[in-house]
Protein backbone atom coordinates (compact mmCIF):
# COMPACT_ATOMS: atom_id res chain seq x y z
CA UNK A 1 0.00 0.00 0.00
CA UNK A 2 2.60 2.16 0.70
CA UNK A 3 4.15 1.68 -2.51
CA UNK A 4 1.15 2.44 -4.32
CA UNK A 5 0.65 5.88 -2.36
CA UNK A 6 4.07 6.71 -3.42
CA UNK A 7 3.64 6.04 -7.17
CA UNK A 8 6.23 3.02 -6.83
CA UNK A 9 5.07 -0.28 -8.01
CA UNK A 10 4.10 -2.90 -5.26
CA UNK A 11 6.95 -4.71 -4.03
CA UNK A 12 5.71 -8.33 -2.91
CA UNK A 13 7.98 -10.47 -0.93
CA UNK A 14 8.33 -13.46 -2.56
CA UNK A 15 9.87 -16.92 -1.04
CA UNK A 16 10.99 -14.94 1.36
CA UNK A 17 9.10 -16.67 4.47
CA UNK A 18 10.50 -19.28 6.84
CA UNK A 19 8.25 -21.99 5.26
CA UNK A 20 8.30 -23.33 1.63
CA UNK A 21 4.59 -23.71 1.83
CA UNK A 22 1.21 -23.19 4.27
CA UNK A 23 -2.44 -24.42 4.77
CA UNK A 24 -5.09 -23.71 6.95
CA UNK A 25 -7.13 -27.09 7.63
CA UNK A 26 -10.51 -27.47 8.90
CA UNK A 27 -10.47 -30.47 11.15
CA UNK A 28 -14.20 -31.82 10.62
CA UNK A 29 -15.69 -34.73 12.09
CA UNK A 30 -18.13 -36.93 10.32
CA UNK A 31 -20.10 -38.44 12.11
CA UNK A 32 -24.03 -38.81 13.53
CA UNK A 33 -24.79 -35.74 15.67
CA UNK A 34 -23.24 -36.02 18.72
CA UNK A 35 -22.42 -33.53 21.99
CA UNK A 36 -18.38 -32.20 22.46
CA UNK A 37 -17.81 -34.22 25.57
CA UNK A 38 -14.05 -33.36 25.19
CA UNK A 39 -11.65 -30.24 23.70
CA UNK A 40 -7.72 -30.47 23.94
CA UNK A 41 -7.03 -27.79 26.81
CA UNK A 42 -4.69 -24.42 25.99
CA UNK A 43 -1.75 -26.19 27.76
CA UNK A 44 -2.37 -28.97 25.12
CA UNK A 45 -2.74 -26.54 22.68
CA UNK A 46 -0.24 -24.72 23.30
CA UNK A 47 2.32 -27.60 23.62
CA UNK A 48 1.25 -29.02 20.57
CA UNK A 49 1.83 -25.69 18.62
CA UNK A 50 5.31 -25.59 20.12
CA UNK A 51 5.90 -29.26 19.29
CA UNK A 52 5.22 -29.14 15.31
CA UNK A 53 6.57 -25.83 14.35
CA UNK A 54 4.75 -23.26 11.93
CA UNK A 55 1.11 -24.38 13.69
CA UNK A 56 -1.47 -22.48 14.79
CA UNK A 57 -4.92 -24.05 16.30
CA UNK A 58 -8.18 -22.57 17.27
CA UNK A 59 -10.78 -24.29 18.36
CA UNK A 60 -14.41 -23.66 17.30
CA UNK A 61 -16.12 -26.09 19.66
CA UNK A 62 -16.79 -26.10 23.27
CA UNK A 63 -17.34 -29.34 25.59
CA UNK A 64 -21.67 -29.53 25.84
CA UNK A 65 -22.03 -28.08 21.98
CA UNK A 66 -24.14 -30.58 20.04
CA UNK A 67 -23.09 -30.73 16.84
CA UNK A 68 -26.06 -30.26 14.90
CA UNK A 69 -26.64 -27.28 16.50
CA UNK A 70 -23.20 -25.59 15.59
CA UNK A 71 -23.32 -22.46 13.48
CA UNK A 72 -22.03 -22.51 9.82
CA UNK A 73 -21.60 -26.73 8.80
CA UNK A 74 -21.98 -28.01 6.08
CA UNK A 75 -25.01 -31.14 5.92
CA UNK A 76 -22.22 -34.30 6.61
CA UNK A 77 -19.39 -33.04 8.61
CA UNK A 78 -18.98 -31.05 11.61
CA UNK A 79 -16.13 -28.51 12.03
CA UNK A 80 -14.06 -29.26 15.28
CA UNK A 81 -10.88 -26.16 15.08
CA UNK A 82 -8.93 -24.36 12.35
CA UNK A 83 -5.30 -25.47 11.91
CA UNK A 84 -2.91 -23.08 10.35
CA UNK A 85 0.04 -24.96 9.54
CA UNK A 86 3.60 -23.90 7.59
CA UNK A 87 6.09 -26.83 6.34
CA UNK A 88 9.11 -26.86 4.14
CA UNK A 89 7.53 -28.80 1.29
CA UNK A 90 3.77 -30.79 0.98
CA UNK A 91 4.46 -34.09 2.58
CA UNK A 92 5.63 -32.61 5.60
CA UNK A 93 2.80 -30.21 5.57
CA UNK A 94 0.21 -33.53 5.44
CA UNK A 95 2.70 -35.12 7.93
CA UNK A 96 2.05 -31.73 10.51
CA UNK A 97 -1.56 -32.09 9.99
CA UNK A 98 -1.55 -35.96 10.37
CA UNK A 99 -0.04 -35.26 13.98
CA UNK A 100 -2.13 -32.29 14.90
CA UNK A 101 -5.06 -34.60 14.20
CA UNK A 102 -3.76 -37.63 16.66
CA UNK A 103 -3.12 -35.43 19.72
CA UNK A 104 -5.87 -33.19 20.08
CA UNK A 105 -7.89 -35.43 21.52
CA UNK A 106 -11.39 -34.41 20.40
CA UNK A 107 -14.56 -37.05 22.55
CA UNK A 108 -18.04 -36.98 21.62
CA UNK A 109 -21.47 -38.20 23.52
Amino acid sequence: MLDLALGQPPRAPRRQGPYGCAAKWFLRVFREDGVVARVPTEEEIRDLEERVGGTTIKLVVEPGDRLSELHDQDSYSYKLAEVYIGASDQEQLHARYDQCVDELGFAFE
